[in-house]
This record gives structure tokens, sequence and C-alpha cells, in this order.
């Protein structure tokens, strides 16, 4: 059997075991970029854009200027709810802005979306790309390190002797 055939088909196999495992392991993290993605833009795109801050730095009075409610509207149900106990506050966008003047410079995009490790109306692409470059370049490299040991290695295989006449 040819030796650079068969070292071929192993790069091969060994490829398409490479690109499995990258996919495996990239998977997950995509998914979330691009849920994530589809939160940012239905926040931006949608009619009451709310604003998520931790309630120990909320402003205001909750019930009034904020809300305990992913709505973001407040309502009775804030009544009962305690401050301290409370992980995550809801502001509308313009009691946000009332109640956080700082952030007047900041544009809506770059408001809503700074709590997402994602830039503005960005889409994960760029992970995308990442993980397609780590699997064709792991995969190229492996060949072109195959390549470069069996030209090293044809290096020392026996010369024949040029034929007399």
């Amino acid at each position: 059997m040819n030796l650079r055939r068969g070292l071929f088909r192993v790069w091969v196999l060994l490829s398409i075991v490479w690109f499995g495992v990258v996919t495996f392991v990239a998977y997950q993290p995509v998914r979330e970029q691009f849920e994530r993605s589809a939160v940012i833009d239905d926040m931006l795109h949608g009619e009451n854009p709310t604003i998520v801050v931790l309630c120990d730095d909320a402003r205001g009075q909750l019930g009034v200027d904020y809300s305990s409610a992913e709505s973001g509207l407040p309502g009775p149900w804030d009544k009962y709810a305690d401050k301290k106990t409370l992980v995550l506050c809801y502001y509308r966008l313009l009691a946000y802005r009332a109640a956080y003047p700082e952030d007047a410079g900041l544009s809506d995009e770059a408001l809503l979306t700074r709590g997402f490790g994602a830039s503005p109306g960005g889409k994960p692409w760029g992970a995308i790309m990442r993980t397609t470059l780590v699997a064709f370049g792991g995969s190229l490299a492996a060949l072109l390190l195959g390549i470069a040991v069996l030209w090293a290695i044809a290096g020392f295989a026996k010369q024949e002797p040029p034929l007399a006449r």
C-alpha cells in the first residue's frame, strides 16, 4: 500500500473527527449568541423597549419608576415586592433616561445591549467565522505537517546508483 495514500486517508478521517469535535464544543456558545442577538433585536424593535438593571442599582420607587415584571410596566404586584429579594428590575426606556441622566449620551441601542455582551445590533457571525477558522485551520495544519514529515522521511530513502552504460 502506498504510504502517502494511506496517510492521506488517515488525515481525511481525523479531519472529519476534528470537525465534529469543534462543532460539538462550539455549538452551545454560538447558539447562545444567536439567542442573545434575537433578544436584543426584540428589545430594539419592540413597542416598549425595556432596560434591565440590578435591583441594587435601581433608582426611584419600585412600582412607580421601575417594575419587577419583565414588561417594565409598574403594576399592583410591585406593592408586595421586596427590593432586597429581587435581583433584576426593569425600566421602560423613557423612565430609565429620567432616572439615569448620566447615560444621556448613549444611544437607545447602546443602552439596551450593554448588559448583553454584544455590540448593538450585532450578529454572532464572528463566532462562526472563528469556529470555522479553527476547524479548517487545524485540519490544514495537520495536512501540512504530514506533508513536511513525509518530505523529510523521503530524504532518508536509499538512493539507487545510476545505471552504467
